[in-house]
């Protein structure tokens, strides 16, 4: 195991700017890890996680995740533990801070997957306007292994890598796939969004497995890093928009999509009269309705033009403009573990622009939608993607 990334402590909150977070859970691939820390010279630092009576806390809380946080520049390690308060609320005991950043980008990672992820990489140089933050079950090489590398992946310096711990008997462990991360990194860290936040997933870009595609479809000619330092610093900031270069997206889908549809939106929940039936209450216009949209602030979009493998930017004042608290994601996260569907996210990868867009988009390019998308426009036409283009968006 390495070990890298320093971190400071400072007033009782853990400041993070370089900070590998690995887990302490005992059903951890990394058994007995505050005893292999000591082994190796680190101290237990003296900013600690909640005192017994902090740990016993009352009913309404449930531990949801514990983070072993390491500071190799002083040789300490602190724990600092989610818990669920009820009602959405998640609060980080003791809390952390993230640096400052005009764009944070945070990444859905299972496992590693590649030798190099050249795209974070590449935003990690961009430092102090960009800071990347990656959500990942563990920290390993299996996934190389599995694929023939016989290598491991390289970790930047400059990103915060979130190992969240494992599913147990004693621990909350939220059903989903990048929908987990995306909102729970939005209730965490609702008072320190940064004024554009990417949220991105790892097997979307670089070639990794199991699509082995590269995030932008002609990379000689489009850059996904050079689009999000574009749109960071564009005359006026976009809101909402999507930022992968994937040739795969809807278009015109309403809210009231025909029986066809409905079906094609829920393949992959597998739903099956015996062995899975379909609850009542579990319809694919209910889940859109209540248990997505149930707090849903403003204007809601008509019809949306969604991307598959949803990648995209949104603004610190727009998850504001439309949801009333981060508490309110956090809600949306528990209502969505009431489902018999086999993949419960599923059905967020292509409905997030109901969450996030004011516009009714019936063209995923060519739809106008200034309030959405800044000065920024998409260079696509309505048929497809120019293969030589240069830029996948433009902003001014």
């Amino acid at each position: 195991m390495t070990l890298t990334l320093p971190l400071s402590c400072l007033n009782g909150n853990i400041h993070v700017s370089e900070a590998l977070l690995l887990p302490s859970s005992p059903n951890h691939v990394e058994p007995d890890l505050h005893e292999k820390l000591r082994q190796a010279g680190f101290t237990r630092n003296s900013v600690e996680g909640p005192g017994p009576h902090d740990r016993r806390m009352d009913e309404r809380s449930r531990q949801a995740a514990t983070w072993t946080m390491v500071d190799m520049k002083k040789g300490t390690f602190s724990d600092s533990v989610v818990y669920s308060m009820g009602k959405g609320r998640l609060e980080l005991r003791p809390p952390i801070t993230l640096p400052r950043a005009q764009l944070r980008v945070v990444v859905s990672m299972h496992l590693p997957r590649v030798e190099h992820y050249t795209l974070l990489e590449e935003l990690s140089r961009m430092s102090p306007d960009v800071h990347v933050v990656i959500h990942c079950a563990a920290w390993d090489d299996t996934l190389l292994k599995f694929v023939g590398l016989n290598t491991t992946t390289h970790r930047d310096a400059g990103w915060t890598v979130v190992i969240e711990s494992p599913q147990s008997s004693y621990s909350l462990y939220f059903r989903g796939t990048e929908n987990v991360k995306y909102l729970t990194h939005i209730a965490l860290f609702w008072d320190q969004l940064a004024p554009l936040n990417a949220f991105i997933v790892d097997d979307a870009q670089d070639g990794a497995p199991p699509n082995n595609v590269q995030h932008m479809m002609r990379p000689e000619y489009r850059s996904l890093s050079r689009t999000l330092h574009n749109l960071m610093t564009a005359s006026n900031r976009p809101n909402f928009m999507y930022v992968l270069d994937r040739r795969r997206w809807w278009e015109n889908l309403s809210m009231n999509p025909s029986l066809e549809e409905q079906g094609q939106l829920d393949i992959r929940c597998n739903f099956n009269e015996i062995s899975n039936p379909r609850r009542k209450d579990d319809t694919w216009q209910y889940w859109l309705k209540n248990t997505f949209l149930g707090e849903r602030r403003g204007y809601i979009p008509r019809v949306i033009s969604p991307q598959s493998c949803a990648s995209f930017v949104v603004s610190a004042a727009r998850l504001r403009e439309v949801m009333p608290s981060g508490d309110a994601f956090g809600r949306i996260l528990e209502r969505s573990q009431h489902t018999s569907c086999a993949d419960p996210g599923a059905r967020f990868e292509v409905t997030w622009p109901w969450l996030f867009s004011t516009c009714d988009q019936e063209r995923f390019f060519t739809s106008k939608c200034a309030v959405d998308r800044g000065s920024c426009v998409m260079v696509g036409g309505p048929d497809d993607f120019p293969v030589n283009a240069s830029e996948y968006i433009k902003c001014t």
